[in-house]
Formats: structure tokens, C-alpha cells, sequence
């Protein structure tokens, strides 16, 4: 059966929470994808048939090809309940693959919703919460959301926590970035929405936001949280954390803090620990490979690179962004599911959301475009296909 460890969920989707520049807006949308789901919708009539199973709802749906439902409430045949990934819809249907189950209609009070991403919220207060990861294979570190704020949230990392308050290892450090990295909600303080995307598996999450500032609207913010693939077996602290050092209501992004940049200079990424397990927050290098000699570039957007698609073989391509502990050039891993685009101008021909299907180690894979537009320009791709891992 088709994997479905990865979720994708955006603000356009029926039921999506709203991103506003108010308080606990931001928690609203994480709780959602990486925890509850969203976009219920009630089951008029399941039918398999020829390993198929069309789920018809009475009035519209959130899901799109590709998404991962969460089928409950099913009687007969029981197997249906639980997650699958989307093959085909309808205005009114969705359909998915299954496996040893005849040909049949399903009984039982049948509903169905986007499924979130497998993650805890184990405290939480008052527009602050603390996620984790519940896949036992993770690194069990700590996300602390601050969303007390109606423009930013204020986000840390912590290798343990024992209250909403309270927690060690702290990633990075106050030393490092005092309270915390920003994550930028909205450029004012009110209920204009904000578009936004989230992409995520079980142990790490990026979240899209485009914060309708004035001078430049289509300008993506892009942060993350969550375990690395790493390049050690067994490497437990290689859970990462990014975002901006300062806040910015109003303006964009600085460079060192956009996830979409490549440069051989300290980023705006921690990890819990170096790779040998000893000390405390080290900083990240985070670059991805070229095919020229410019090193400091945006995804999508390279400097006299070859051109997008390439002439010689209409190829569109995706290379992994690789991290690197900076102080000591220790090549620590890959970000998970995230593709940078090693050509230029693809920002101008890519469209958000835009499919592209994958071929050679890619291969089947479906690959969906995020862009950066205005003066931050840039584009990437993240897998929403999976597994990352």
C-alpha cells in the first residue's frame, strides 16, 4: 500500500484554519496539521470494487490527489478505517487503493478528514504549546511554540521538558538567540488571512507562511522543526530548529534565516548537539549543490546557471539541501523531503503548488513547488509523496 507517512495541507483546503496576525492563530494552524486533521466530512456510500475504495461525500471535501485521509467509522469492511493516500477525487468523492478486500459496499457511520502529521501537544497554556514527535524512532526533542503575540510567535527547541515552562537542553541557546527564534504570523495586527502551507511526516514539520506585507506579498516564509536525516547512524541529537534571530514585522525575511538560500556561511538553523553528542546548541551551515562555482544563491533563482527547464533534456532538477555544523565543517546531514532547484528563473515559470513527478532516483514521486516572489525571489520543492526517511 501506498506510504502515508507524509501530510500536505494548505489554507485554501475546505476547514483550514485561519492564519491571522491575532493570537494563538498560529497554534490553531499546528494543532491541525500535525495533530487533529481537519476538513470532516460525512460518508453517504463507500463502495470497493476492483481494489478501489470511492468514498462519496454529500457537499464538497478538503482533500486533493495525493493528501492523506483518515477513514473512520466503518463497520464492514473494517479494513478501510485508518489512513490512505488520495489517488482520484470528485467535486463529491475520493478514491485510494486497498489491498485483499472483495468487491463490496461498506457499512457503518463512515466519515472521513485530512489526517494530521502524528505529533504530541503534551503541555500547553494559554496561545503556548510544546509539540513532540510520537514516532519512538525520534530524536523526542521539543518544539515550544510562544504564540502569545498577535505578529509573531517566538519558538525553542528543548531536548526535554517537564512543564509548558520548564525544559533543558534548550536549542539554541539564550547565549545564541535571546528567548528564542521569530516566526513571522502577519505584518498587522488583525483578522486579514494569511496564506500558509504545512509539509510534514512524523518527526519534522516545515511551515509556509506568506505574511501579506505590504511592500512585498508574495514573499515566503519558510521554517522548520524536526529530526535531520543524518549522516551518523544513531545520531540522537539531530533534531534542528529555524527561523529568524530578530523580528520583522512589515519587512522580509533576512537572508541567513530563508530556508531557500544556500550559502557557505552560518544559517539560522541550531541542532540540539554536535554529532558527537557533547556540549549544547551548534549552529548549521546549509548549502545545496551547483553546477557552477557561485556559492551564496537562492533555490530556483541561480545566477547563470542553466536554465529551467534545461535545453538539453527539458529536465527540471532537485538536489537535497545538505547541512553542515558550521564551526567545524562537519557534513551532518540532509533536510528531510525539502529539494532545492539548482537552475535559474524557476520562480518564474513555477507556480505554488505546482506537480512536478519525479523521475530517476525520484522516481513516482509527486514534487510540489513552493515560490518566493518580489523581492525575495526563489522557488523549491518539497516530496509530498514519501517516505523522507
Amino acid at each position: 500500500m501506498a506510504d502515508t507517512t507524509v501530510k500536505y495541507f494548505h489554507s485554501e483546503m475546505q476547514g483550514a484554519p485561519t492564519l491571522t496576525g491575532t493570537p494563538g492563530s498560529q497554534i490553531a494552524v499546528l494543532d491541525a496539521c500535525l495533530i487533529n486533521g481537519f476538513g470532516l466530512v460525512s460518508v453517504t456510500s463507500a463502495v470497493v470494487a476492483g481494489n478501489v475504495a470511492t468514498l462519496n461525500v454529500g457537499a464538497g471535501h478538503s482533500f486533493t490527489v495525493g493528501t492523506v485521509a483518515l477513514v473512520a467509522g466503518v463497520t464492514s469492511p473494517a479494513e478501510l478505517n485508518g489512513e490512505a493516500r488520495v489517488t482520484a477525487i470528485t467535486a463529491n468523492s475520493i478514491s485510494f487503493a486497498t489491498a485483499g478486500i472483495s468487491n463490496q459496499t461498506a457499512t457503518g457511520t463512515i466519515t472521513a478528514k485530512l489526517a494530521g502529521a502524528g505529533w504530541l501537544k503534551p503541555f500547553n497554556a494559554t496561545n503556548t504549546a510544546a509539540y513532540k514527535s510520537a514516532d519512538g524512532a525520534s530524536s523526542g526533542c521539543y518544539c515550544r511554540v510562544d504564540d502569545t503575540n498577535a505578529t509573531m510567535t517566538r519558538v525553542v527547541g528543548y531536548e526535554s521538558m517537564s512543564d509548558i515552562n520548564t525544559g533543558t537542553g534548550q536549542f539554541p541557546t539564550n547565549n545564541q538567540v535571546a528567548g528564542g527564534y521569530y516566526w513571522q504570523k502577519s505584518s498587522s495586527a488583525d483578522t486579514t488571512q494569511v496564506k500558509w502551507l504545512v509539509f510534514a511526516d512524523a518527526r519534522a514539520f516545515y511551515l509556509v507562511r506568506y505574511p501579506a506585507m505590504s511592500s512585498y506579498p508574495g514573499v515566503a516564509e519558510i521554517t522548520y522543526f524536526g529530526d535531520i536525516v543524518p549522516t551518523k547512524s544513531g545520531d540522537a541529537y539531530a533534531c534542528g530548529i529555524t527561523g529568524n534571530a530578530y523580528n520583522h514585522p512589515g519587512q522580509f525575511q533576512a537572508t541567513a534565516a530563508q530556508l531557500m538560500y544556500s550559502a557557505v556561511a552560518a544559517a539560522e538553523f541550531y541542532c540540539a548537539r554536535s554529532y558527537s553528542g557533547l556540549g549544547s546548541a551548534v549552529q548549521m551551515g546549509r548549502t545545496f549543490p551547483l553546477m557552477y562555482s557561485d556559492t551564496n544563491v537562492y533555490s530556483g533563482a541561480v545566477p547563470s546557471a542553466m536554465s529551467f527547464p534545461n535545453p538539453a533534456d527539458g529536465g527540471v532538477y532537485a538536489v537535497n539541501f545538505n547541512l553542515v555544523e558550521f564551526g567545524s565543517k562537519v557534513y551532518r546531514g540532509v533536510l528531510p523531503g525539502a529539494l532545492a532547484i539548482p537552475q535559474a528563473n524557476a520562480y518564474t515559470i513555477l507556480a505554488n503548488k505546482d506537480v512536478i513527478i519525479g523521475q530517476g532516483d525520484l522516481a513516482g514521486r509527486s514534487l510540489r513547488a513552493v515560490t518566493s516572489t518580489g523581492y525575495l525571489s526563489a522557488a523549491m520543492f518539497f516530496d509530498v509523496t514519501g517516505p523522507w526517511r
